[in-house]
């Protein structure tokens, strides 16, 4: 049984703390990118300094606290508050984000089920 974090929340309700690494990546978001008449690239950078949560990652997850975590990131607001741990800061730090790709892998359905591997990626708004 996972035990909820207190340095990941969504919308102010805890998590189940993930695996460690946390990974996470700064990058700028781009528009359109072409090149022009005389070969040079161009691009059109919308936002610099995007979150992406890589890996919102856990080795094994009971069916119920998949379906809880699910529902959590894929609201159908689409966009939610996501609070972390921001070691730049040196403190707990809120987002906007939202859950684009979740996977991982059944394992058994007997009992309470289990879920292997699972991954959540979460894009900064």
């Amino acid at each position: 049984m996972l035990k909820k974090s207190e340095y990941f929340a969504v919308n102010g309700t805890p998590i189940y703390t993930p695996d460690a690494p946390f990974p996470f990546a700064f990058g700028h978001l781009q528009g359109s990118a072409g090149r022009s008449l005389t070969g040079r690239t161009k691009k059109n950078t919308v936002r610099y300094n995007v979150r992406n949560f890589q890996n919102v990652r856990y080795s094994k997850m009971t069916i119920q606290e998949f379906y809880e975590t699910y529902q959590l990131f894929m609201q159908e607001s689409e966009f939610f508050n996501f609070t972390f741990y921001d070691p730049s800061l040196k403190a707990l730090n809120t987002v906007s984000v939202y859950c684009n790709n979740v996977s991982g892998n059944l394992m058994t359905i007997e009992g309470e089920g289990l879920i292997q591997d699972v991954v959540f990626t979460l894009v900064e708004e």
